[in-house]
């Protein structure tokens, strides 16, 4: 006696993870990538020590977020289509990253991720070591070509160019 094999009726869903991706009805792969970088922040956020540890080098620090946080971000992307939202998207992830690793003030009164020193206190520096005070810079500052040849110079100083 033979017996006939009836499939299973399959399911309808809009989204579904098959090998990690998110994957949806429509193809668009936001969803996707909302999913992988929240992942790749969860990586982030418990390796927190690491970043805050002064006994790690920043080259070491910078290697092990490439290895592990940035491989769990774009996992799969080359399946991602590439338009400019997304490349911004996976930007800004990125340099937030860097900057809440690498920033981090000692002593200075400043908030975690800003630099200790500012532009206008290093230009001040600069301009104090070539004789000049910042009440006339005010005036050299309403002539933009001035301007540019005064900031050029202090730029060359500290090699900032």
């Amino acid at each position: 006696m033979l017996k006939t094999f009836c499939p299973p009726l399959i399911e309808y869903v809009e989204r579904f993870t098959y090998l990690g991706s998110a994957i949806s009805s429509d193809g668009d792969v936001e969803a996707d990538i909302n999913t992988r970088l929240a992942k790749a922040a969860a990586v982030f956020r418990r390796l927190d020590n690491v970043w805050r540890s002064s006994t790690l080098s920043l080259e070491i620090k910078l290697d092990l977020y490439t290895s592990v946080v940035v491989s769990t971000a774009i996992y799969a992307s080359e399946t991602w289509k590439s338009t400019a939202r997304i490349c911004q998207q996976l930007d800004v992830f990125h340099q937030c990253n860097l900057r809440k690793m690498s920033w981090t003030p000692h002593g200075s009164g400043r908030r975690r991720c800003r630099p200790t020193e500012t532009w206008r206190s290093t230009f001040k520096e600069d301009l104090v070591d070539r004789g000049v005070d910042w009440n006339s810079v005010r005036a050299v500052a309403t002539n933009r070509s001035r301007w540019r040849t005064l900031a050029a110079h202090c730029s060359v100083k500290n090699r900032r160019i």
